[in-house]
């Protein structure tokens, strides 16, 4: 014996044209704003810094923290990395190598020596050139 009726076949033979109903008029208003809605504007370079200007910024805080009191140290160029970096501040020592390599840093010291918060930081021929850049691309200069 069936327990569906003529009744309940009708019912949900109507439930099932109103869900398709509301599918495609769902369907069509997503259409029609889709057509409506802006495009999304291009990354472009004033909106997300680059690498380059990233280490101009810390080239240059260390540049006016030298040009302000005389020398860095290695914690004072700590607490500018920190500030910058926050947590991830310790991914930054590769910012540092020897007076003629790549890197913007060194540490004024003998190769090898240990690292301690008093020892001088100085900024190498790339550092001081990437903080001159920033200072002139922003006006600090």
């Amino acid at each position: 014996m069936s327990t569906t009726t003529p009744h309940t076949n009708h019912i949900e033979s109507r439930l099932t044209q109103l869900r398709t109903d509301i599918v495609a008029l769902i369907d069509a208003a997503i259409d029609d704003l889709a057509g409506q809605l802006p495009s999304p504007a291009p990354m472009t370079p004033t909106s997300a810094p680059t690498d380059e200007d990233k280490l101009g910024e810390v080239a240059y805080l260390h540049w006016k923290h030298r040009q302000d009191h005389g020398l860095i140290t290695v914690e004072d160029s700590r607490r500018i990395r920190r500030a910058l970096y926050g947590d991830k501040m310790r991914a930054t020592a590769n910012l540092f190598g020897t007076s003629d390599e790549n890197a913007p840093f060194y540490r004024a010291v003998p190769y090898g020596t240990r690292t301690q918060p008093d020892q001088e930081i100085k900024l190498t021929a790339r550092g001081e050139q990437l903080a001159q850049d920033y200072a002139a691309k922003y006006g600090l200069a």
